[in-house]
C-alpha cells in the first residue's frame, strides 16, 4: 500500500476489455478463468426493450449475471440457478442508457463475457 495506482485489464476471448483500476494492493495469484464448456448467447442484440440470453452447457448451480458498462460500472446483478440442461433467462434492459455493455457471466471462479448493445 504504497499508494500506486493499479490497473487490471482482463482480455475476453470475444474481444472485449474490461479494465478496472484501484489503489488497492490486488494479489497476483488472482486469476479469472473462463467457464467450461458453457456457452453463452444472447439475442436479439442489439436489443431495445429486452435481451435473451441463453445457456448452454457448463455446471449446474448458481450463476451470477451482471450487465457492467464500459467504464466498468455494474448496472445490473442478479443470480440464476442453472440446472444440469441448458436454461434461458430475460433481461429486462428498459432502465438503461443506449450504448454498449458488457454482460458478464459468472459461477464460482469462472467467468464468461458477452458484449450487447442497447439502443
Amino acid at each position: 500500500t504504497d499508494g500506486s495506482e493499479y490497473l487490471v485489464e482482463v482480455d475476453f476471448e470475444d474481444g472485449c476489455v474490461v479494465s478496472v483500476s484501484s489503489s488497492t494492493l490486488v494479489t497476483p495469484t488472482a486469476r479469472i478463468e473462463a467457464a467450461a464448456g458453457l456457452e453463452v448467447n444472447a439475442f436479439p442484440n442489439p436489443a431495445v426493450e429486452q435481451i435473451s440470453v441463453n445457456l448452454t452447457g457448463g455446471a449446474a448451480g448458481d450463476y451470477q449475471m451482471s450487465i457492467v458498462d464500459m467504464a466498468g460500472r455494474v448496472e445490473m446483478s442478479s443470480i440464476v440457478e442453472k440446472g444440469a440442461e441448458d436454461m434461458e433467462v430475460s433481461i429486462d434492459l428498459t432502465n438503461l442508457n443506449n450504448g454498449i455493455y458488457n454482460l458478464v457471466i459468472r459461477q464460482g471462479g469462472k467467468v464468461e463475457s458477452v458484449r450487447i448493445v442497447k439502443q
